[in-house]
């Protein structure tokens, strides 16, 4: 075995860490559904030699499948432990990882590979003394097949990237450790039992999935789909090939060194209290941001704002993000005055170069024997022009011109966060797997409207006003290093 340098030494317990953070609910052994959790010993590839190190991963799994419904892992995360001996020298301040298992898929005899990747761990503070824990997670895509029998899932090739920050937020050369599983070992993640279906029936080719021809098995002829996690909704106008990004999703423009780029779909409602009405955003075009995420990498450690009983918050993380948004002009109808039909076109847009979103993640330690959890709060900052297009009273056309807006920009500020660092319902938030942002703006009055006469005074007095609700769903990204799962980005369907 090659003697580690401490910077070896910290990609081995990074390797380690990654690849447990695949695991991210607590067990032992194979589970036939439920959780699963094992843990291996690997042979990774480090700058200063080859090291074997052990390897935990856990994921949940349906407790049965039927043939032709997607088999859907979840709960895969990756919780790296890097002890102080393995940091080099100097420690850096910040460490980030991205893990990537490939995982075997099995049944009668059939094979397919499906790929958890792009699981990420946000910037995580080195202490002082101690070890620093970097905790990640992530969707993983589902798997299909169309025969009845187990399915076995079994871990492989492992690669974990490790990227260090200075204090300054200057990022270091980023590690890339590819690892193996040693070849005897029982690498069994999971055994699902598949009910229905015929063994032998083929069913016709799709489009999309990878098929797995029929191997030496007893039953040969079945088939293994292993499609990416997303699909572009948009794929009828403007089709995207599974992993591939959108045009001008990572064009975010930066100087940072090694940048976290990253884009998203963003739909949304609009309330417009007088009305009594609201405005869907993101139709029939959904918002197109790009996302610079944790601009500031090395982030900055706060005293906590959290007291509990219960626990002990240790530190908060600030970092920040900045991102582009554009919501194309979004056709809505209402009533005026409770029975004159409006319609028209509302249009979003950013007044300022970007959207500040701000991320505090504390840590919060409970009693031995009880997971640690890192809530998040996050605040998205941003003024925007409300512009009015296409206007129609009563279907009779009100021209109101080309340059009708807000007389001045609307100041947006919209809140949300999460339970812990990724998220668990629909309605939490973080940036790198989206969710909900909310909050109240006021809508100022208006200003140019009306091509042949003064309209200001009319949508003013109609529109203008406070307390007018905003609620914006962010879909999961598409990132620019593991994209091939996540890529293209999910439209989401907006939160009421």
């Amino acid at each position: 075995m090659v003697a580690l340098t401490r910077r070896g030494r910290m990609l081995a317990a990074a390797a380690t860490a990654g690849a447990i953070a695949l695991s991210g609910v607590a067990g032992t052994g194979v589970a036939s559904g439920r959780q699963a959790a094992t843990e291996l010993v690997y042979t990774c590839q480090f700058p200063s030699g080859e090291v074997t190190v052990p390897v935990g991963i856990s994921a949940t799994f349906p407790g049965e499948a039927h043939a032709g419904e997607p088999i859907q892992p979840g709960a895969v995360a990756v919780t790296l432990t890097v002890p102080e001996q393995a940091l080099p020298e100097p420690a850096p301040a910040t460490l980030t990882a991205t893990a990537g298992l490939t995982v075997a898929v099995t049944q009668n005899g059939n094979a397919a590979e499906s790929a958890w990747a792009g699981l990420g761990v946000p910037p995580t503070p080195v202490p002082a003394a101690g070890a620093v824990v970097l905790s990640a997670a992530g969707d993983v895509p589902p798997v299909t097949v169309h025969d009845r029998g187990e399915v076995t899932f079994s871990a492989a090739a492992l690669v974990v990237e490790v990227v260090p920050y200075a204090a300054d937020g200057a990022a270091a050369e980023p590690w890339t450790v590819p690892c193996a599983p040693a070849p005897d070992a029982d690498r069994t993640l999971a055994v699902v039992p598949v009910a229905g279906g015929q063994p032998g029936s083929t069913p016709p080719a799709t489009e999309g999935p990878t098929s797995v021809e029929p191997g030496d098995g007893a039953d040969d002829g079945n088939v293994i789909d292993t499609p990416p996690a997303s699909r572009d909704r948009r794929a009828q106008a403007d089709p995207l090939a599974p992993g591939e990004a959108p045009p001008g999703c990572f064009d975010f423009p930066t100087d940072l060194p090694n940048p976290s780029l990253m884009c998203a779909y963003v739909t949304g409602y609009a309330n417009v209290t007088k009305l009594g009405a609201a405005v869907r955003l993101g139709v029939p075009e959904p918002g197109f941001a790009q996302i610079l995420l944790n601009e500031a990498a090395a982030g900055e450690i706060r005293p906590c704002d959290t007291v509990s009983e219960e626990f002990v918050c240790t530190y908060a993380i600030f970092v920040r993000s900045r991102a582009t948004m554009d919501f194309p002009a979004a056709g809505t109808s209402m009533l005026t005055f409770g029975f004159v039909p409006v319609s028209g076109k509302v249009r979003l847009r950013l007044a300022e170069p970007y959207l500040v979103i701000d991320s505090v993640t504390e840590r919060h330690d409970y009693p031995r024997g009880t997971p640690d959890k890192f809530p998040v709060k996050v605040t998205a900052q941003a003024r925007m022009w409300l512009e009015l297009s296409d206007v129609r009273v009563n279907g009779v056309p009100l021209d109101v011109g080309d340059d009708c807006r807000s007389a001045e920009p609307i100041d947006v500020v919209l809140a949300g966060g999460s339970a812990n660092t990724i998220p668990q319902n629909p309605d939490e938030y973080t940036v790198p797997f989206g969710g909900v942002l909310s909050g109240s703006v006021d809508i100022p009055p208006f200003s140019g409207c009306g091509a042949t006469e003064d309209l200001d005074p009319l949508l003013t007095g109609t529109i203008s006003g406070p307390d007018n609700d905003v609620k914006v769903t962010q879909g999961r990204p598409c990132p620019e290093v593991g994209g091939a799962t996540y890529c293209p980005p999910e439209v989401p369907e907006p939160r009421r």
